[in-house]
């Protein structure tokens, strides 16, 4: 197992390439954008020594420009150094070269992710950037309330929906006009296919 004393950072961390490490692994809980504490498993590291998994979740964070999420990292609270496992990469469809001193890491769409060159102690360690999902609340407002209700009915006739405002059937159903308009999937809906020819022309 690699091993370096890295100066731990909010932000910022090294985290290293390991072919014999078997899942991603850190020891750092802050990093996580969502962690299922409920996962309880213990690793075993290459000096013989066990140490408990607290959780595994998923990490989103910046690599060489590229945001990453990476899933299925265990959290060993007592871990100093942050694993990328190689075989656990390779799993996800993920290809890795390593030639001339170098590694590279290639994504089937994205095309190469990870570039990163040999330290003098034989290790490749790639530099990550925290990077927080963006708190945003999207809200979505139709204006046409008619054919809101319409569609939130189930695609329901609108006569139908003025006979359930007019008897008090439905609490809290607002005050709607006669829609004058075409819902285009009840009218894909009620298409008619033309009759199969039985022989050819």
């Amino acid at each position: 197992m690699a091993h370096a004393k890295v100066q731990r950072t909010e932000n910022h961390g090294m985290w290293f390439l390991d072919s014999g490490c078997s899942n991603h692994m850190t020891g750092n809980k802050n990093w996580f954008i969502e962690l299922d504490e409920s996962f309880n498993h213990t690793v075993c590291l290459g000096n013989n020594t066990a140490m408990p998994v607290r959780g595994k979740g998923s990490i989103r964070f910046q690599i060489q420009g590229i945001t990453q999420i990476v899933s299925d990292i265990y959290f060993v609270p007592d871990l100093t150094n942050n694993l990328l496992s190689i075989g656990q990469l390779q799993e996800n469809e993920l290809v890795i070269i390593i030639k001339a001193g170098a590694c590279r890491i290639y994504h089937p769409e994205k095309g190469k992710i990870v570039d990163t060159k040999m330290t003098l102690n034989q290790m490749f360690v790639v530099h990550a950037k925290l990077t927080s999902l963006p708190r945003q609340c999207l809200k979505v407002e139709d204006k046409n309330l008619e054919d809101l209700w319409h569609r939130r009915y189930g695609h329901i006739n609108h006569k139908f929906i003025t006979i359930m405002q007019k008897k008090q059937m439905v609490r809290g159903l607002p005050t709607l006009q006669d829609f004058t308009g075409i819902c285009e999937v009840c009218n894909i809906g009620k298409r008619h296919r033309d009759n199969i020819p039985k022989k050819n022309h």
